[in-house]
């Protein structure tokens, strides 16, 4: 997983030009994506995904530091339920957008859930070397 989420990142860097040679140390990076009603299956669901996405690094060491670094240090303490009823749909979102394989959820470090309604999810996972800020939401 480290290695997948850290080429991943690398290519990003590199497409944007922020890395000059290979012999370079990978900069760390934080990917933030965000998706409109157009990228889901069905386009008049309303739907919006907003995604924040980091190895560990100097930058982000921890959640702590990442959470700073998305400006969520205020989310909080509130762990996932066991066997929460969303893990399928977060793991699928972060597969399809964001390239990125989640553990099964008793293979979490660290998790923080803001808000679990209906029409609104936004989380924070820590797993492996990586950190995700996660955050659906519908008008539908």
């Amino acid at each position: 997983m480290q290695f997948t989420i850290r080429r991943r990142l690398t290519e990003t860097a590199t497409s944007r030009g922020v890395l000059h040679s290979p012999s370079m140390e990978v900069k760390p990076l934080m990917r933030r994506i965000t998706c409109d009603q157009d990228e889901f299956e069905v386009p008049e669901s309303e739907q919006s995904l907003s995604l924040a996405v980091s190895a560990a690094s100097r930058r982000c060491p921890d959640l702590e530091a990442f959470l700073a670094a998305c400006e969520k240090s205020d989310l909080p303490r509130r762990a996932l339920p066991a066997k929460w009823h969303r893990w399928q749909q977060v793991a699928l979102h972060l597969q399809r957008i964001a390239f990125l394989d989640l553990p099964a959820q008793e293979h979490l470090r660290e998790s923080r859930v803001a808000s679990d309604d209906w029409n609104d999810v936004e989380l924070v996972l820590a797993f492996d070397s990586v950190f995700v800020w996660y955050h659906w939401c519908t008008s539908a």
